[in-house]
């Protein structure tokens, strides 16, 4: 059992505990706290979700209320990722931190891989610090500060400070990071406009929000169910779930401009394959960051409470195909070729011409389209009309 361990404070990050022990201990490296604290010289402490939990608790007094969930749901970001991913997946990657003492973390890369794709670091706000410095003697690493995309604290709707301090080092950088102090901004804060900043406060509430609310098991579904409603209500897109991508493209880019998608790392590319939005509302991703999830909720008109709200999931209308399109909808698809969703007709995505060249899925998709237009003019026309039209604007 150890002989002290600081007790987490309201909304504290688990690392930032780590960190305040790893200097009361005087312990000279990070490697001597991870095996005190987590069982392995090797074991994650990273900020966002760190392992092996269940020894943690093993370590600390037996009438200790600190437990593993508890420490998972309260003292870091797991609860921000939960309502957007499978429940397997949040089932494994809760495991992982109870359990697993490997430092690399493979359950949760999936999870990880966009919000510490580019050098995220720990941030603070400067009114927080100075509260609790004076409430706790010292201030700590706030967890519903430290997602990338939250550039303001949800409390005080001022810009947080960016420390530089990397929230995932890499094996031979491994620090311990307090906040012991006010350090400078490393960056000059973007000149965001009076627009800009009810976006980011949006998000940064959502965000307090869903840390402290548990989500259902199954809020992926009603997530979905609530996107393809909001959709058609929209007008972007039609009651058979499709979705029109240009027109919602272009009202997204419209809706946060360019200086917020940029900071969000969330601009639209050009090509339909690799568009994240289109790709969330279609379930292409089995993983999407949440701030992303955010963004899309905020731009549909609606807010985190509402998209989660048992009351609308009962209330749901379920969208229904056209007429003779059930039993292509529920066919099983082949993610290798192109269905006409009027008649039986297939295509390959990937496919050589007579001269041998391999032909790439924009060829089939002229070919398909001129199917369409050759065998189904009306259906044709419908959509034409559709793609080509402005759905009101946000």
């Amino acid at each position: 059992m150890l002989p002290f361990f600081p007790h987490p404070y309201p909304n504290e990050l688990l690392y930032s505990t780590i960190a305040r022990y790893h200097f009361r201990s005087k312990n000279p490296s990070y490697r001597d706290t991870a095996q005190e604290l987590l069982g392995s010289p090797t074991a994650s402490v990273i900020a966002l979700l760190p392992s092996n939990t269940v020894f943690l608790h093993s370590q600390l007094h037996p009438n200790t209320l600190l437990t593993p969930d508890k420490l998972i749901f309260e003292h870091t970001l797991f609860p921000l990722y939960k309502p957007f991913i499978e429940k397997d997946r949040a089932d494994s990657a809760i495991r992982y931190m109870k359990r697993s003492s490997v430092g690399d973390g493979r359950p949760l890369t999936g999870l990880l891989r966009y919000s510490l794709s580019a050098g995220r670091s720990f941030k603070y706000c400067p009114q927080c610090f100075a509260s609790d410095t004076k409430t706790h003697g010292e201030a700590y690493w706030h967890r519903d500060h430290q997602h990338f995309g939250v550039l303001t604290c949800y409390k005080h709707n001022s810009l947080l400070v960016d420390t530089g301090f990397p929230l995932a080092p890499t094996q031979q950088e491994r620090i311990l990071y307090r906040l012991d102090k006010e350090y400078p901004r490393q960056t000059a804060p973007p000149n965001f406009t009076r627009k800009d900043m009810r976006h980011l406060e949006f998000i940064a509430k959502s965000v307090h929000w869903l840390m402290h609310n548990p989500a259902p098991d199954n809020a992926m579904e009603i997530l979905h169910r609530r996107y393809e409603q909001l959709l058609v209500e929209r007008k972007f897109a039609t009651q058979s779930g499709l979705v029109a991508h240009r027109p919602i493209s272009k009202a997204f880019d419209s809706y946060y401009g360019e200086r917020i998608l940029v900071a969000m790392s969330s601009s639209l590319p050009m090509a339909t394959d690799k568009n994240w939005l289109v790709r969330l509302f279609r379930r292409r991703e089995k993983v999407t960051d949440p701030i992303r999830h955010i963004l899309a909720i905020r731009f549909l008109r609606e807010d985190i409470p509402g998209i989660f709200s048992e009351t609308k999931e009962q209330n749901l209308p379920i969208p229904r195909p056209p007429q003779g399109e059930d039993h292509l909808r529920q066919s099983p698809k082949d993610e290798n070729a192109l269905s006409c969703k009027f008649c039986p007709f297939t295509i390959p995505k990937i496919f050589r011409n007579k001269a041998g060249k391999v032909i790439g899925p924009d060829s089939a998709h002229l070919r398909m389209s001129e199917h369409v237009e050759k065998n189904h003019p009306e259906e044709y026309e419908k959509r034409r009309r559709f793609w080509e039209g402005s759905p009101e604007p946000l």
